[in-house]
Parts: C-alpha cells; sequence; structure tokens
C-alpha cells in the first residue's frame, strides 16, 4: 500500500466501504424519519424493521444515526428559551422570610429537631432557633426570640401554606392561628407563597442550602454539637461572610449603612462586633459564668471560714505572731489572700451580670449608644479575663486549705516530739 503513496503518514483505519445492513435509500429514509417525526431509537428501530429493512440492529441503526449527525435527539428538538432570572424585588429592610429546615437525629437525641429560620430580604441577616417540632406554638415563640433580636422593625413576613404558620388552606380564620394571631396583633404583614411554588421563597431556601453543606461537611458527636455549630455559623454569616448580593458586604455591615441612611426603619442600633474572632465576642460566656462562680464563691467562703476556726490554741498563738523584720503575721496574710479572693469573685459575677444585661437591654439611641456600642466588647472581654482569674482563685483558695492543714500536722508533729522529750 506504500508504492502508490507520496508520503508515509499514517491514514485512517476506517474501511472505505462499510458493511452496513441498509442501502444508502434505507439510510436516508431512517435520517429523515428522526428528523421528522423525532423517534427514540427503540420506536425507530421498531418502524425500520417493519416497514424498511427487517434485518437491521440496534446498534447498526445507531452508528447509521451517528454518522449522518442526528444521534442525539435532544439536538433536534426545538430550543425553548429559558426564563431570564429575575431577582428578588428591593424592599427597605423590614421584609422577613421564614422557613422550616428537617434536622438529621442525633445519636442521643430520641426524636429530630426543627431549625426556624428567619433572614431579612434587604440586609441579608440571619436569624435561627431549634425546636423540638414545628408547631404553630413554636413558630410563634420564633417570632417572638426574632423580634427581641432584631434591630430592625418587622413590618412584613413571607412564609409558606405549613399550618405552622398558616391556617388558611384549613379554611380557618387567622385570628385562631397562634403564628397569624400574634401578626395581626403586632400590625405585620404576613404573606404566603403560592402552592407548589418554593421558589417565591427561593431566599430563605438558599440559606437552608447552606446549612445543608454545613451538616453534610462536619461530623457531630451530640445534639448540642449539632446546635452549638449552627449558632456560630449563624454569627459567622451575619458578622463575617461578605455576601455578593451586598456588594461585598456582610449583612451586619449592610444594616449599619440602611441605619445611617434610614434610622426609622430600625427599633435600635444594630452593632457589629470588629476584631479578632474571640470566645467572648461569639459565645455568651455569662450564662456559664452566672451558673458557676457562685459555687466557687460558696467553697471560698467555706474555705475563709475554715480557716478562722481552724486549729488548737498553740497553733492560732503560732500563726498570729509578726514577723522578725515587722512584717504582717501569717493569720494575717492569709487572710487578706482569702478577701482577695471573694472579692474577685464577687467582681466577676457582676461583670456576667452586666454582660447579661448588655445582650439583653438595647442601647440608645445617638452619641451614647454609639459610646456604648465600642465600649461593649472590651468589657466582655475583660469580664470574661476576670471570670477566668476568678476560677484560679477558688483553686488557689483550695491549696490554701491545704496548706493550713499541713501548717496543723507540723505544730501537732512538734507537740508530739516535745512530749516525748519531757518523758
Amino acid at each position: 500500500k506504500w508504492k502508490r503513496r507520496e508520503d508515509f503518514l499514517d491514514r485512517s483505519h476506517t474501511p472505505h466501504r462499510l458493511r452496513t445492513t441498509m442501502t444508502p435509500a434505507q439510510e436516508a429514509i431512517a435520517v429523515e424519519l428522526r428528523k421528522t417525526l423525532l423517534l427514540p431509537l427503540d420506536d425507530l428501530l421498531s418502524v425500520m424493521r417493519e416497514f424498511v429493512c427487517p434485518d437491521v440492529s440496534r446498534s447498526g441503526l445507531d452508528r447509521c444515526l451517528r454518522r449522518h449527525g442526528v444521534g442525539s435527539l435532544r439536538s433536534l428538538k426545538p430550543q425553548v428559551p429559558k426564563p431570564a432570572h429575575q431577582p428578588f424585588a428591593a424592599y427597605e429592610p423590614g421584609f422577613i422570610h421564614i422557613d422550616v429546615k428537617y434536622l438529621p437525629q442525633m445519636a442521643d437525641e430520641t426524636r429530630r429537631r426543627y431549625l426556624f429560620v428567619a433572614i431579612d430580604r434587604a440586609t441579608r441577616w440571619v436569624f435561627i432557633a431549634l425546636y423540638a417540632s414545628k408547631s404553630a406554638r413554636n413558630a410563634r415563640a420564633f417570632l417572638k426570640s426574632l423580634l427581641t433580636a432584631c434591630p430592625i422593625k418587622i413590618n412584613k413576613i413571607l412564609t409558606d401554606n405549613g399550618k405552622e404558620f398558616t391556617a388558611r388552606l384549613l379554611g380557618q380564620p387567622s385570628a385562631t392561628h397562634a403564628f397569624e394571631s400574634l401578626c395581626e396583633a403586632l400590625g405585620i404583614e404576613h404573606r404566603t407563597t403560592r402552592v407548589r411554588r418554593p421558589q417565591t421563597n427561593g431566599m430563605v431556601e438558599r440559606f437552608n442550602g447552606r446549612i445543608e453543606e454545613v451538616l453534610r461537611s462536619h461530623h457531630f458527636i451530640s445534639g448540642e454539637d449539632l446546635e452549638k455549630t449552627l449558632l456560630r455559623y449563624a454569627w459567622l454569616y451575619n458578622h463575617q461572610l461578605p455576601q455578593a448580593a451586598l456588594k461585598g458586604l456582610t449583612p451586619m455591615q449592610a444594616m449599619k449603612q440602611w441605619y445611617t441612611s434610614h434610622p426609622h426603619l430600625f427599633q435600635k442600633r444594630p452593632y457589629d462586633h470588629p476584631g479578632c474572632d474571640t470566645y467572648w465576642s461569639v459565645h455568651p460566656w455569662w450564662q456559664v459564668a452566672l451558673s458557676v462562680i457562685p459555687n466557687l464563691l460558696g467553697f471560698t467562703l467555706a474555705g475563709f471560714t475554715i480557716w478562722l476556726g481552724f486549729g488548737s490554741e498553740r497553733f492560732r498563738a503560732l500563726v498570729a505572731q509578726p514577723g522578725e523584720d515587722g512584717s504582717p503575721s501569717i493569720y494575717v496574710q492569709v487572710s487578706a489572700t482569702f478577701v482577695h479572693f471573694v472579692v474577685m469573685q464577687i467582681a466577676a459575677l457582676l461583670a456576667a451580670a452586666l454582660a447579661l444585661a448588655s445582650s439583653v437591654i438595647p442601647a440608645p439611641d445617638g452619641n451614647l449608644g454609639a459610646l456604648i456600642g465600642r465600649l461593649v466588647p472590651m468589657g466582655h472581654g475583660a469580664g470574661f479575663l476576670l471570670f477566668v482569674y476568678a476560677i484560679t482563685t477558688a483553686l488557689a483558695a483550695a491549696m490554701g486549705v491545704f496548706r493550713v492543714a499541713t501548717w496543723q500536722d507540723m505544730v501537732n508533729a512538734g507537740d508530739k516530739d516535745a512530749a516525748q522529750e519531757t518523758e
């Protein structure tokens, strides 16, 4: 084959004459039927075997269609233009989307829980809460929590037609429904999506997709771990994740811009905690402090009481003697140390109470509110450090009690030795 060629390049190995069952005329009929009737391969095979070529095989017919460029039936059908993406209508802050998402059941739980999600359309600010069931009572409780946490005046709410949000599909008046009655009492317009149109509430559905990504990418050891992770993600979403829809701003930054230009839309001033991601700026540490410090304070006072009434008369006389250089006695030093422990623990308890008050009571408007907003993060950090120091003082108090007991043992051993020498 190389004698009649002018070059030495390898050529195609495809046969020059294809060994097909169908003749060129029959192939033309198959191609035309494919283009005209848009028949699937199996239907076209039945027609060809019945009326044109009884011996044609399915694979041979498929190769024939591919050779003539009609192998894909989808490319032959008329292309329907996709509807253009319609962005959400622009609203001022106060239009809230609410939805409920199922959560997986954890190993330490007897039933699955539900995540209530609310997101503001203008600022993308998010608020979430976990409940044991998606009842109208829990929806009402979620709305109350939302009103407390949200700095924006809520005037519109969009939900689906679930029975936890509305009773319209059941033909019942809205005044008898727990969620709708609260909306009417607060003057909030409650809107619902059209049936089988979840994209109407697509903004909150998109955030639910983010939650689903968190659930798939994390391993949770308990229900408490799941709840802490979701609450932390919501905090990060509001304070640290820029949004393309907000031109690179975080939801809290967008909310502060709205507050600057439209303060009448807010019921309180929004605050964004800048700086590093610290424990006291993310977690409610004051809850732990308010539950732990009273026990530590009681333990320290008990140790102080033991010190005041502990030991024999000789032991008290020894520890009450001042130093040779005129320094205070051991009794005064230990008593002062216990008083210092008690004062620090009381100060940590007051700091935790103030932190709790700052998280519940809204700050005033104006320059005073701005000053308080700058001082609150620093106060939380100082209070948390004071709480840690209070824990160390409790450990030091325990060591102090042990040290006093050691001194008493030394005094008792000395008394025994003196008695043996006298005998």
